[in-house]
């Protein structure tokens, strides 16, 4: 079984056990998690060294969750995750619960890519347009490529819309040289 498989359980089981009301404090509760994680080679090795007993790893965990006031389900939730071996999935489980909350919520994660950064107003017409066509409520995130050299590429989900000059430029290169 993959490992996004495995995550997308364990964000399953947790989400399944929380009201609507308590999805954003335990969705900011795993990101802070997952954030020092990934930022701590300390605790990393201490969580993946099998010298480090089960109940020095809750130990840690527990400092952790007191130390980012989280929910107390989280505590609960980590110490089977941790008991299991899966603590290295724990941006994966992320990923997957705020997925579970966003779709709960009808809301689409977008990405938007463009050549130079968009001011509020852009930001904001580009959120509406995508929310009327898309008929849900967006959640939109800017990134910016120069090598685009202009226009937008759009994610929704999988699918990517590919507006840009440099994709046009590829096209057209391409049908040159076959032509």
């Amino acid at each position: 079984m993959d490992k996004t498989t495995i995550a997308r359980r364990y964000a399953t089981a947790l989400f399944n056990l929380l009201e609507p009301a308590e999805f954003d404090a335990v969705r900011a509760a795993l990101g802070e998690l997952s954030r020092l994680l990934s930022e701590s080679p300390h605790l990393k090795h201490v969580f993946a060294s099998p010298i480090f007993t089960l109940d020095d790893k809750q130990a840690i965990l527990t400092e952790l969750v007191t130390r980012i006031e989280a929910p107390k389900i989280i505590q609960d939730f980590l110490a089977q995750v941790v008991k299991k071996g899966r603590i290295p999935l724990l941006a994966d489980i992320t990923d997957s619960f705020g997925a579970l909350v966003d779709r709960a919520r009808m809301i689409q994660p977008v990405t938007v890519v463009s050549a130079l950064p968009f001011d509020e107003s852009e930001r904001q017409h580009i959120q509406n347009t995508l929310e009327t066509a898309i008929g849900k409520k967006v959640t939109l995130v800017c990134e910016v490529d120069s090598a685009l050299l202009g226009g937008l590429r759009v994610r929704i989900g999988s699918r990517v819309y590919d507006n840009t000059l440099k994709e046009k430029l590829s096209t057209l290169r391409s049908l040159l040289a076959k032509g």
